[in-house]
């Protein structure tokens, strides 16, 4: 959507054009923002997501208005569009976390617009996306394939450290025992919040498409690494190698594990726009 946009003062006047622009929203998608919190009443994690992003561009949007003293106003068409497509959106069978992701998208592109007076860019789309509630999706189509991989990548891993190990299926084998790797050992929750991380980052930095496509690589060869060191050091803890009788270890170890990989995608990003603006 390509508009035109206008830089005016942040008086009383466009104060109460801002609040009725976010008002619109708000109540018109009232089901949307219903079905939403419904569905992540039994699964809080999954809400973070929203509230974090949504808080971050307010607290941009707040930091920028109050810094310079402005705000952009914008033709209120794309907003009536989307409310237009939603509503139609009821005579068709068409799952509601479609609408909700309407519903998202249009109070997050008001707040952008109105802060910036610009298009957001690519990794804005990456989070309105990430901000539905996908954990369960991504669980069923990527927990196997994913734990199959951390399987396939620890077995040798173990077997360096002179342990008799194999792999079957995604499954551990290990002094005729059968190590499984269950949906939380799948690391697709720990990469659906790098991914977060990460787009947040390249928000930020104001990376391109190429640049948000190397971020996400990187994002995902440290999950995939953290959730390997994390798969390697549970074996330890479930077969009895260590004689630690904590019930708070194996989340301890999952929790650990994202601290190092969230730290490292932050450094890595970091050191990457430093690099990649040097050029």
């Amino acid at each position: 959507m390509v508009f035109e946009t206008k830089q005016v003062t942040f008086d009383k006047t466009n104060i109460s054009w801002l609040i009725f622009v976010l008002l619109v929203p708000i109540l018109g998608y009232w089901r949307a923002w219903q079905w939403y919190f419904n569905r992540v009443y039994s699964s809080l994690e999954e809400a973070i997501s929203l509230f974090a992003i949504l808080g971050f561009l307010l607290f941009m949007a707040g930091r920028v208005i109050t810094t310079d003293k402005k705000l952009y106003k914008f033709s209120l068409w794309p907003i009536a569009l989307l409310m237009t497509i939603y509503s139609l959106s009821f005579l068709l069978p068409i799952p509601s976390i479609i609408r909700a992701t309407v519903a998202f998208l249009t109070l997050s592109m008001i707040i952008y617009w109105t802060t910036f007076g610009s298009q957001p860019p690519i990794a804005f789309w990456g989070l309105i996306m990430l901000s539905m509630p996908l954990v369960p999706s991504l669980q069923f189509y990527l927990g196997y394939p994913a734990r199959y991989i951390s399987a396939s990548i620890t077995v040798p891993l173990l077997q360096l450290n002179g342990i008799a190990v194999s792999q079957s299926g995604t499954n551990l084998v290990w002094n005729q025992q059968l190590l499984q790797f269950d949906a939380p050992c799948s690391g697709v929750t720990m990469l659906w919040a790098g991914l977060i991380i990460s787009l947040f980052i390249s928000m930020v930095y104001q990376f391109s498409l190429f640049k948000t496509s190397v971020a996400l690589f990187i994002t995902c060869v440290f999950v995939l690494i953290g959730n390997v060191l994390r798969a390697s050091s549970l074996f330890y803890l479930e077969t009895g190698a260590m004689s630690v009788d904590q019930p708070w270890l194996h989340e301890g170890i999952g929790v650990g594990a994202f601290l190092i990989i969230a730290t490292g995608i932050v450094v890595a990003l970091s050191k990457f726009q430093q690099w990649s603006a040097a050029r």
